[in-house]
């Protein structure tokens, strides 16, 4: 990176890892996940169907509706894994004014998580983040 860091840069992969297991997206300004501690206060939630992955695992999708428009919160759908309570896959979606960065007109974040028998649980495979930015009237 060359110059001001003036908002959000992912200048190594590491950095650009979100875990919706925190409370909290601390590199979104706080961004409330929708399975923290305290979602509830943040999120109506609304079952709109299931299906079976390739391992005949109960996968739930559930769409996330944010009780606010502005708060620091998500839209879309999040993909819980039934019995084992994992996330399955996420495709949500935030606003410039939720996350307080203006530049950014909507920031979409898709993550696909697979099953590892190495460790028993639920690893993330791939992360996409996509940005709508607004920079000087473009």
């Amino acid at each position: 990176m060359s110059g001001q860091d003036n908002g959000v840069s992912f200048n190594r992969a590491e950095e650009s890892n979100l875990d919706l297991y925190e409370n909290s997206i601390e590199i979104f300004n706080g961004l409330v996940s929708p399975i923290s501690t305290n979602a509830f206060t943040y999120y109506n939630y609304k079952l709109v169907g299931t299906f079976y992955d390739k391992n005949q695992k109960l996968i739930n999708k559930i769409q996330l509706l944010p009780k606010r428009k502005n708060d620091r919160v998500f839209e879309g759908f999040i993909y819980i894994v039934e019995d084992d309570w994992a996330l399955y896959g996420i495709d949500v979606t935030t606003t410039g004014a939720q996350t307080n960065i203006p530049i950014v007109n909507t920031l979409k974040v898709t993550q696909g998580f697979n099953y590892s028998e190495e460790i028993k649980g639920w690893v993330l495979i791939n992360q996409t983040l996509d940005f709508d930015l607004n920079f000087l009237g473009f």
